[in-house]
C-alpha cells in the first residue's frame, strides 16, 4: 500500500519517517473535528492492511470539498499515533507533532466505496491486536449487536456485544466478547441507551488512547435498529437570522409531527411555521414572531415529534437552550464574572461580521471575524472555531457555535452553521495600538484580543528566522512575539533595529499574547508605508545588472522601499547621461529594466565601461556595467 520515496533504509518496508505516495485510494470516512481532522482511504480490493488514516492537522477535507467514494492521490509522511503496544498508523499531510506539511491529497475520480469487510465484535476486542491490527483503517460491519455498556467515558464510548453467537475469525477462540464503538466521527456525540440493538452497524476499524474501537460514520446510515427505533433526542437549538431558529435532531423526523407548529415553544417568540430539511430530515428550521432580540436567553422546547424509523414517539418535553437572533461580537467578547472567559461562556451563540482572516491564511480550523460596525472599539473581534464551509478574507458571514474559552483565549465553535452574505467586503476600522496595550500582562490587551490591529515597533535581536521560529517587536521595555503560523509561509525576514510596521491578529496561545500576521503584505521593514498594504522587508536595493559584459541587452533589478520620485539613469565614464530608463512617482515594490545598448537618440552606443545610478528621495546607489559588441 504505497512505496516508500523517503528515508527509509528497508527497501520496500516502509518505517516512521518515510515519505509515502499512494495513488488510486477510495475514502471510506471523513473526519471534520478540529483535533482530528482527515480521511481513511482503503486500497479497491479491502483485504487486511488496506486502510489507514489519512492526517490533514488544519486541513478539513470536508470543507474543501471531499466526500466518500472519491478516488485520491496522497502524499505525506508516515506516522505512528499512540503509546507503546498500540498505535494508530498515519500518513500525516497536514500540521503534526513531527512537522509542517503542505496538505497534497488531490481528487482524480469518485466510484462506489469499497464493501465493508465483515466481523463480529470479538476481532475487535480493546485489548488484542491479534485480530484487530490487520484491519486497522478498513471499513466493517457487524451484525446482530447491542449496546451492553456505557458511555464508558466522556467521549461517548460504549461496548458492542453480538446479540447471538457468531462463528468467530481463525485468530479468535469462541465467545462473546465485547468491542468499543466510538462516535468520534459523529458531532455531535449521541446519546447511546443501554439495551439498544442494531440489525447491523457500520464502521471504521481504529485505535485511541491504548484500545481499538469501531466508529461509525453517521447515526442515520450506518446504524440500523432491530425493532422499534428509540425515540428522537434533540441535540440543539440555535438562531440563523432574527426570525429562525433551527433544531437539530440525532435521528430522521416523521415529516407530519415535525413540521407541526404546535410542537414547539419558546420563552419570547411564538413559533409560527416549520420546515423539516430534506432529504437527512435531521433538521427542522422554525420561523418565530416577534423577532428575536440578539443576544437574549432563549430555549426552544419540544413535544411529540416523532422518529421516521418505527413512528417512535419522542418522550416527555424536550429542551435546549442558545441565545437569540444575531448576538452581537461585543457581548460575545465581553467577560463575565471572570475577567477574560466570555460571559456566554458554554451557551450556544450566532454572530455576523466580515473575515478579517479567512481559510486560505490559518487553514480550516481558525477564521477571524469583526463586526464591520464596530469601528475598531474594542471586543469587537472574534475567533470561529473549525467552520464546516471555506471562507475567506473579505466574506461577511454568519455563524453558529458554541462560545468557550481555549487557553484563556474566548472563541466559538466547533462551528456548526456558517452562510456567506457576500464576497469582497472592505476590512472593518484597525486600531492602532502600541505594544505595550497588547502584550503579556497589559491591562487592555484583553480589548483586542482576535481584532486585526496596527501597530509599529523595532525588531529584537532576532537576526536567522527560519519558517518555524517566532521573532518580537521591541519598543523600550515593551516586547511581543510575531508569529509564524504554519499555514502563513509569509516572506519576511527581520532584521535587528529595522523599524517595523504591521497589522496583524492580536492572538491569544498557551505562550501568551502574540501577534499574527496574515502574510508578507501585512509588514513593513520601513516606516511611512500604508497600513495593511505592506511589502515586507522591501529595502531600497539596486542589484548588478545580469549579463554583465553583456552584448545586446542586459536587465538591472531594484527595489524601492516607499513611494515617491525614483529614477534610473545610464552614464558614461565621463559622468555624461547617457540614457533614462525610469523617471517619476513609483510605488514601493521590486522592478527590472531593460537597457539595450543605446542612447536617448536610439542609437547604438560604442563598447565600454558604464554606469547606472537609482535614486529614490534621498537614497542613492551606483553600479558598474560592461557593454562588449
Amino acid at each position: 500500500f504505497g512505496t516508500a520515496t523517503g528515508n527509509s533504509a528497508v527497501t520496500g518496508h516502509p518505517v516512521v519517517g518515510d515519505t509515502l505516495k499512494f495513488t488510486g485510494k477510495i475514502i471510506t470516512a471523513l473526519d471534520a473535528k478540529p483535533t482530528t481532522y482527515g480521511a481513511w482511504i482503503e486500497e479497491p480490493g479491502a483485504g487486511p492492511w488496506s486502510g489507514v488514516l489519512v492526517y490533514s492537522g488544519t486541513d478539513n477535507p470536508t470543507a474543501l470539498g471531499f466526500t466518500v467514494g472519491d478516488i485520491v492521490t496522497v502524499q505525506g509522511i508516515m506516522a505512528e499515533f499512540g503509546g507503546a503496544g498500540v498505535t494508530l498508523t498515519e500518513l500525516n499531510t497536514g500540521q503534526a507533532v513531527s512537522g509542517t506539511y503542505g496538505f497534497k491529497m488531490t481528487k482524480t475520480g469518485h466510484t462506489t466505496p469499497p464493501a465493508p469487510k465483515r466481523f463480529v465484535t470479538g476481532t475487535l476486542r480493546s485489548l488484542d491486536p491479534t485480530c484487530a491490527e490487520q484491519w486497522e483503517g478498513v471499513l466493517g460491519v457487524l451484525d446482530s449487536v447491542q449496546v451492553v455498556i456505557g458511555p464508558a467515558d466522556n467521549f461517548g464510548v460504549v461496548f458492542l456485544q453480538q446479540i447471538a453467537a457468531n462463528t468467530p475469525p481463525a485468530c479468535m477462540g469462541a465467545g462473546l466478547d465485547t468491542c468499543r464503538m466510538n462516535p468520534k466521527l459523529i458531532d455531535p456525540t449521541p446519546t447511546w441507551t443501554l439495551g439498544t440493538q442494531y440489525a447491523f452497524a457500520v464502521g471504521i476499524v481504529s485505535q485511541e488512547r491504548g484500545f481499538y474501537y469501531f466508529a461509525p460514520r453517521t447515526l442515520t446510515d450506518d446504524l440500523q435498529f432491530l425493532g422499534a427505533a428509540p425515540p428522537p433526542l434533540l441535540e440543539r437549538a440555535f438562531a440563523i437570522d432574527a426570525t429562525h431558529v433551527v433544531a437539530k435532531f440525532d435521528k430522521e423526523l416523521q415529516k407530519a409531527a415535525a413540521e407541526n407548529a404546535a410542537n414547539y415553544d419558546m420563552i419570547h417568540s411564538s413559533v409560527t411555521g416549520a420546515v423539516l430539511s430534506l432529504p437527512d430530515s435531521l433538521s427542522v428550521t422554525l420561523t418565530v414572531n416577534p423577532a428575536m432580540v440578539g443576544g437574549q436567553a432563549e430555549s426552544l422546547s419540544v413535544v411529540a415529534l416523532r422518529s421516521n424509523t418505527g413512528a417512535t414517539q419522542m418522550i416527555g418535553t424536550q429542551s435546549k437552550g442558545f441565545r437569540a437572533g444575531i448576538t452581537p461580537i461585543v457581548q460575545v467578547q465581553t467577560p463575565g464574572a471572570q475577567h477574560d472567559t466570555s460571559q456566554y461562556n458554554g451557551e450556544v451563540v450566532t454572530v455576523q461580521g466580515v473575515v478579517t482572516a479567512g481559510n486560505e491564511i490559518f487553514g480550516a480550523g481558525a477564521v477571524f471575524i469583526a463586526d464591520p460596525a464596530g469601528g475598531g472599539a474594542p471586543y469587537t473581534g472574534l475567533e470561529t472555531f473549525s467552520p464546516p464551509t471555506s471562507v475567506a478574507t473579505g466574506d461577511n458571514v454568519t455563524m453558529a457555535g458554541t462560545a468557550s474559552e481555549f487557553n484563556g483565549k474566548t472563541e466559538t465553535g466547533p462551528t456548526f452553521y456558517c452562510v456567506i452574505n457576500s464576497h469582497g467586503n472592505p476590512m472593518p476600522a484597525i486600531p492602532q495600538l502600541t505594544i505595550s496595550q497588547i502584550n503579556n500582562g497589559s491591562a487592555t490587551a484583553e480589548l483586542y484580543e482576535d481584532m486585526l490591529i496596527a501597530t509599529s515597533g523595532t525588531v529584537a535581536s532576532d537576526s536567522v528566522v527560519d519558517p518555524s521560529h517566532d521573532w518580537f517587536l521591541h519598543t523600550g521595555a515593551d516586547t511581543i512575539k510575531v508569529g509564524r503560523n504554519v499555514s502563513v509561509n509569509y516572506d519576511f525576514t527581520p532584521h535587528p533595529f529595522d523599524d517595523v510596521q504591521m497589522v496583524a491578529i492580536s492572538d491569544f496561545n498557551a505562550s501568551g499574547r502574540i501577534l499574527q500576521p496574515r502574510s508578507t503584505l501585512d509588514m513593513h521593514a520601513n516606516a511611512g508605508g500604508a497600513l495593511g498594504v505592506g511589502n515586507g522587508n522591501l529595502r531600497f536595493a539596486l542589484k548588478q545588472s545580469a549579463p554583465n559584459p553583456f552584448s545586446t541587452r542586459t536587465q538591472i533589478r531594484y527595489s524601492i522601499a516607499q513611494k515617491g520620485a525614483a529614477s534610473l539613469r545610464i552614464y558614461n565614464v565621463t559622468g555624461q547621461l547617457v540614457r533614462t530608463l525610469v523617471d517619476g512617482s513609483v510605488q514601493p515594490g521590486n522592478f527590472t529594466a531593460t537597457w539595450d545598448g543605446r542612447g536617448e537618440n536610439g542609437r547604438a552606443v560604442s563598447s565600454g565601461i558604464y554606469y547606472y545610478r537609482l535614486n529614490s528621495g534621498a537614497q542613492s546607489q551606483t553600479r558598474k556595467l560592461v557593454l562588449s559588441r
